[in-house]
């Protein structure tokens, strides 16, 4: 069983940048808010990219879904709408993450003040 979650180098660094500015704990909440950002986006996702991850963020499967883990499973198996097994479900987390982070950090990058980039994500 997979167990721990390897990102982008672009994601390692926006998530640092974001993490900077909003004085957040935990890279795994961004990275939680990324992901339903993009579970909320019904274009197809893509799971063949290749990505740079040699100083990407490393997280394990529970810390970033913590008890909540199986309430994103669902959500994400569900996006699938087909069966899928351990490693197909990490390559959709990461998938998600990565378009989730680009949607995020776009937002992030495009309002100055920390209260309409929250208004803007909620």
């Amino acid at each position: 069983m997979i167990q721990r979650i390897k990102t982008s180098n672009t994601v390692a660094e926006n998530l640092d940048k974001i993490q900077n500015k909003l004085h957040l704990s935990s890279k795994a909440a961004i990275l939680r808010i990324a992901i339903s950002l993009s579970l909320n986006d019904d274009s197809s996702l893509n799971l063949t990219a290749k990505y740079l991850t040699d100083r990407g963020f490393d997280i394990s499967i529970a810390t970033l879904f913590g008890e909540y883990e199986v309430l994103f499973r669902a959500l994400i198996k569900n996006s699938y709408k087909h069966a899928i097994d351990e490693q197909l479900y990490v390559k959709l987390i990461q998938a998600h993450i990565e378009r989730g982070m680009i949607k995020l950090y776009g937002e992030f990058a495009t309002n100055n003040q920390i209260e309409d980039f929250i208004d803007t994500l909620v």
